[in-house]
C-alpha cells in the first residue's frame, strides 16, 4: 500500500476501495478483475485508486489484512464470555461468529475468501492462531480440569490446524457434503472428543 491513512477522508477512502474490491471480486472474479473495475465499483478514478495501491495484488493484500484483523479483534472482544462456557459451545460460537462474518455482506467476503485459497495466506491463518492461543489460555485460566493436559499448545494446534483444514475444506467447495450448521456441530464434537481423550485419567 502507498501510503497509510492519516486523516479520517483517507480511512473513508479505504473502505470504499476495498469495497469496491470485494464487489468486483464477487463480479468477475479475482483473475478477471482490474484495477479498473475496483475503481468503477469505488465509484472513484483510476488514478485516485494509484494514489493508495501500487496495484490490483496491493490491494487484494489491503483486503486480506483487513478482514484477518477485523475476524481476531471480533474474537478477541469474546474471550471474556466464551470462557465461560463448555468447550463445545465455545468451539460452535467461535465457528458461527467466523462463518457469519463471512456472510454478513450477502457473501462477497466469502467470495473473496475462496479465491484467496488458492493463494499465499498463511499470515492470516497465523495470526488468527496467536488470538485462539489467547482463547486457550484464558480458557484454561477459568476451567482448572483444561489445564490438566499433558503439553496444552501441541493438543491446540493440532485442534486448530484440524478445524481450519475442515473449514477450507467446506468454503473451497462449491457443493460442499454438509452445510454450515452440520459442520459446526461435527467439528464441534470432533473438539470435544480429542480434549477429552488427553485429560489425564483418573486414578
Amino acid at each position: 500500500m502507498r501510503r497509510k491513512p492519516k486523516q479520517q477522508r483517507s480511512e473513508k477512502m479505504l473502505q470504499l476501495i476495498l469495497e469496491g474490491a470485494l464487489d468486483a471480486v464477487a463480479r468477475y472474479g479475482m483473475e478477471g478483475t482490474t484495477t479498473r473495475h475496483i475503481a468503477e465499483r469505488a465509484g472513484i478514478s483510476v488514478g485516485t485508486l494509484y494514489h493508495y495501491f501500487d496495484d490490483k495484488a496491493d490491494v487484494y493484500t489491503a483486503l486480506q489484512d483487513r478482514m484477518s484483523s477485523q475476524l481476531v479483534t471480533t474474537i478477541r472482544a469474546l474471550i471474556p464470555n466464551l470462557v465461560q462456557k463448555d468447550i463445545g459451545t465455545a468451539v460452535a460460537d467461535v465457528l458461527h461468529l467466523f462463518l457469519a462474518e463471512l456472510d454478513r455482506d450477502g457473501g462477497k467476503q466469502l467470495a473473496f475468501i475462496r479465491n484467496i485459497l488458492h493463494r499465499s495466506f498463511d499470515r492470516d491463518v497465523g495470526r488468527i492462531e496467536q488470538v485462539m492461543m489467547e482463547l486457550t489460555l484464558m480458557y484454561a485460566a477459568h476451567h482448572p480440569e483444561f489445564a490438566t493436559i499433558k503439553n496444552l499448545p501441541r493438543v491446540m494446534y493440532i485442534l486448530f490446524n484440524a478445524v481450519t483444514f475442515n473449514i477450507i475444506r467446506h468454503l473451497d467447495s462449491p457443493s460442499p457434503h454438509v452445510n454450515s450448521e452440520q459442520l459446526i456441530e461435527g467439528v464441534s464434537q470432533m473438539c470435544v472428543a480429542y480434549i477429552n481423550s488427553q485429560m489425564p485419567a483418573e486414578s
